[in-house]
């Protein structure tokens, strides 16, 4: 499709909208729309600002039906406004206490007799999305660095806290892949592979999370060497996650061999290790494991 470029003024060139597309969209005069630049080209979006609100409505008949992914779901699909109708009293007692642990930004607007209404009441725009994954990842890297030394200090009260901070790395894992769903979201280079990126920085958080679970109740004592493997695995992921914001191809092949002889490291310590300490160890394998997956989509 071609359009013809006229110019207003000394320096405003203007394009016009095809009008099919444009009745499409609902989008009308005076409406805004998102344009992002991709090297030579232009990418209009109408879904930042003239996209309907998107609702559903859910029965919960009662509490023992009730299973956050029945918020869950919704939420990550880019719903705005969840109406939920139930029969028992504790419907309304789980989702006051479910939602603040699986979302950001939604609120009970309106609740009557045998309903409530969850709405979204805060808006991101596509930078915002990129600051949030941002901020995601960081979180994983500084909490797996807290990790490490409060192990080396021996300080299971520190690391029994840790455990519940991971709360936060799933609320801004589906926090980001909402938005990602509800915006179509597009940036200068292909980022459909951003929930991947996500997925796998919630997926390491979730095994650091069990690292201090186990820590926590089974006290292991683990050596020298396993807490060195442990901090370099650290530092791999850390120089992953500047490969993911700056590509470098020498730099990309020299951590890809680091990670790799880290995992023949794993595999020979637990080999040698007391069961306790072999468990931590395949827990950080694990680890290793999304670092490897990760890498597949840096470039």
């Amino acid at each position: 499709m071609r359009r013809k470029v006229v110019k207003h003024g000394s320096n405003t060139l203007t394009v016009s909208l095809p009008s099919k597309w444009a009745k499409l969209q609902g989008i009308k005069s005076g409406d805004e729309i998102d344009i992002h630049e991709q090297e030579n080209s232009l990418i209009v979006n109408s879904t930042e600002t003239t996209a309907k609100s998107k609702k559903i409505e859910i029965e919960i008949a009662t509490a023992d039906q009730f299973r956050k992914r029945l918020i869950l779901k919704p939420y990550l699909c880019g719903y705005d406004e969840i109406k939920i109708t139930y029969q028992e009293k504790g419907v309304i007692d789980k989702i006051y206490s479910s939602l603040p642990m699986v979302t950001l930004g939604s609120e009970i607007i309106e609740q009557g007799k045998n309903y409530c209404v969850i709405k979204n009441v805060s808006e991101v725009s596509t930078e915002e999305i990129e600051q949030m994954m941002n901020r995601l990842m960081l979180f994983v890297i500084d909490v797996f660095n807290d990790l490490i030394e409060s192990i080396r200090k021996n300080d299971f009260e520190t690391i029994n806290n840790l455990s519940s901070m991971w709360m936060m790395v799933y609320k801004l894992s589906f926090f980001c892949i909402r938005n990602i769903n509800k915006k179509k979201y597009i940036k200068k280079d292909n980022l459909s592979y951003y929930p991947t990126i996500i997925m796998l920085f919630e997926g390491i958080g979730d095994t650091l999370r069990q690292i201090c679970f186990f820590i926590t109740e089974q006290k292991p004592k683990l050596s020298e060497e396993t807490i060195k493997i442990m901090n370099d695995i650290l530092l791999n992921l850390r120089d992953h996650y500047k490969l993911f914001h700056k590509y470098d191809q020498a730099k990309l092949i020299q951590t890809e061999k680091k990670r790799k002889l880290l995992e023949k490291s794993c595999m020979d310590k637990q080999l040698k290790s007391q069961p306790k300490e072999a468990v931590v160890i395949s827990y950080l394998y694990g680890v290793l494991l999304s670092i490897k997956n990760i890498s597949l989509w840096v470039n």
